[in-house]
């Protein structure tokens, strides 16, 4: 099974993609794993149309399988770590699941249409987070997800 962030919109700061690029490094080596950026021309409905297309091509599933999509929210689920590593645990003993792919709106929002096609909503906290911040705490907890499941001294709360 293969993890995915899926980030709209470019990084502001060269700084969080250093410090992404790190976490990611530390999670290839539990797990499939990758970033993917979307960049974002504006909010007019045809830039919102190509949004949709271009995520519905990326969580189409493989081979009779299919992705499960979870969308970061502040009205989301609040998950901590150990129930990330729960979750992770379970969406890989689905032999049915090829991918789950964590995305993060950019500023102009999610189309609708792709929030009612998610598995789940994930809320890192009731706060609101600029989006390259709530990137990087998104791979950081996968990081530390991985670390849990395979007893790492990472995780020692």
């Amino acid at each position: 099974m293969k993890i995915r962030v899926i980030k709209i919109g470019r990084p502001a700061l060269p700084a969080y993609g250093a410090l992404v690029d790190e976490y990611a490094a530390r999670t290839a080596r539990f797990a499939s794993f990758e970033n993917i950026i979307i960049k974002m021309a504006g909010d007019t409905p045809k830039d919102m149309e190509k949004l949709k297309e271009r995520l519905a091509k990326l969580t189409a599933g493989t081979a009779g399988k299919k992705n499960l999509l979870i969308y970061l929210s502040e009205h989301g689920e609040l998950w901590d770590s150990e129930t990330l590593a729960g979750k992770i645990r379970t969406w890989q003993s689905h032999s049915q699941t090829s991918a789950v792919d964590f995305l993060i709106g950019g500023p102009y929002g999610l189309p609708e249409d792709v929030i009612k096609a998610a598995a789940a909503s994930w809320s890192l906290s009731p706060a609101v987070f600029p989006s390259d911040l709530a990137w990087l705490i998104v791979n950081e907890q996968i990081y530390r997800a991985y670390a849990i499941i395979n007893g790492s001294k990472y995780h020692h709360a």
